[in-house]
């Protein structure tokens, strides 16, 4: 999946200015990088396009604005609220050896022998917020639960995460866990 986007500066400010850049098929977008706000205007239909394909907040975007190429990550999405159409944009400059904030999926893959025995899966912690640098971020985190049966759990210390990353989420909790369900009550009991 490609992602790029080609930005330009923007000259013109304010709601009126905003709307007119909309009509045209023209995002209004902000840069952040390390404190600073540099505003810009991305091409509405290929961003539209990027979000359809699965645009996630840990997913790095290659962004071209004035003949610089650098890396960036969607920070934040603004939606009209009555029409749901895209009106801004934030999008996060990442500075190579700078450690950033970041919160990335965890997502289950397989389906558990105790999901299959009848117990129930209890998906805890869907986000994990971390510190990292930019080289060594991923877009997810894969926990493979095909061998987690009824009454097991998997923690976060089971992870197998990048050494580089700062895990901000305390203590060692449970990601997920196959409990049992009133299908595998009943089979014990008979």
């Amino acid at each position: 999946m490609e992602k790029k986007l080609k930005a330009e500066k923007r000259t013109e400010f304010g709601k009126n200015a905003s709307r007119r850049y909309r009509r045209q098929g023209k995002l209004p977008a902000n840069i952040l990088e390390k404190g600073k706000s540099i505003p810009v205007l991305l091409n509405t239909t290929e961003f539209i396009k990027l979000l359809n394909q699965g645009l996630l907040p840990s997913m790095k975007i290659e962004v071209e604005l004035d003949g610089e190429t650098f890396q960036a990550l969607p920070k934040e999405i603004q939606r009209d609220p009555v029409t749901g159409e895209i009106i801004h944009v934030d999008l996060y400059k990442m500075t190579p050896g700078h450690k950033f904030h970041l919160n990335i999926p965890v997502e289950l893959v397989g389906v558990a022998k105790g999901v299959k025995a009848g117990g129930a899966l209890e998906h805890y912690i869907q986000i994990l917020k971390i510190r990292t640098t930019p080289e060594s971020l991923k877009e997810k985190i894969e926990v493979d639960i095909t061998n987690l049966d009824v009454g097991q759990a998997i923690r976060l210390s089971e992870l197998n995460l990048p050494q580089e990353w700062d895990i901000l989420t305390q203590g060692n909790p449970v990601i997920c866990k196959i409990s049992q369900s009133r299908a595998t009550v009943k089979s014990q009991s008979q």
